[in-house]
């Protein structure tokens, strides 16, 4: 595989057009480029990347979820749904909901997760993915899978109710210890 071609987990027919929100929201700490996030990368055309041929790694193997996940619908790309969708693994996580992850970013404001083709993909991502789902916009994060009441028994341990007990005994056996 040369260095531009693209990794074979990619949704065939799925390119970046003209979006650079990845260019824009995500944090960049490399040793080529340093950027915080929500701010758009200085070697940004704001069309595309201005060092494309030369972008540094970071760059290179980054792909979004709309890149990745077909089940996500077409107007799911960043810069038509206004989110922004990969995943997170933390090795300093506060819990399990945070060790593995998938993240949805608002790319402009909060209320970009109020759009039908932001819900749609919120959506796609609770029914399909199998992982906690958060919203995110700049430093915050609010988990919206599993809902708050699933969240808090898979956590706390205790028994859960009857009617709820498939649900929990899944996600603990997909996540590990709390």
């Amino acid at each position: 595989m040369t260095p531009d071609a693209p990794p074979p987990d990619l949704v065939p027919d799925r390119d970046c057009g003209g979006c650079v929100e990845c260019c824009r929201v995500l944090q960049i700490n490399d040793e080529e480029i340093r950027k915080p996030a929500g701010k758009l990368c200085p070697e940004s055309s704001g069309a595309g990347c201005g060092i494309y041929d030369r972008r540094p790694g970071v760059c290179r193997g980054w792909f979004c979820g709309w890149r990745k996940l077909g089940y996500l619908p077409d107007d799911a790309r960043p810069d038509r749904s206004g989110v922004i969708v990969n995943t997170n693994r933390e090795d300093g996580a506060r819990n399990c909901f945070e060790r593995h992850y998938v993240i949805v970013r608002g790319t402009r404001a909060g209320e970009d997760f109020q759009s039908p083709a932001a819900q749609a993909v919120i959506t796609a991502l609770t029914r399909r993915s199998g992982l906690p789902v958060w919203l995110g916009y700049e430093d915050s994060k609010t988990l919206v899978h599993p809902r708050e009441e699933i969240a808090h028994l898979v956590l706390n341990g205790n028994p859960p109710p009857d009617h709820l007990s498939q649900e929990i005994a899944d996600w603990r056996q997909r996540l590990g210890p709390a």
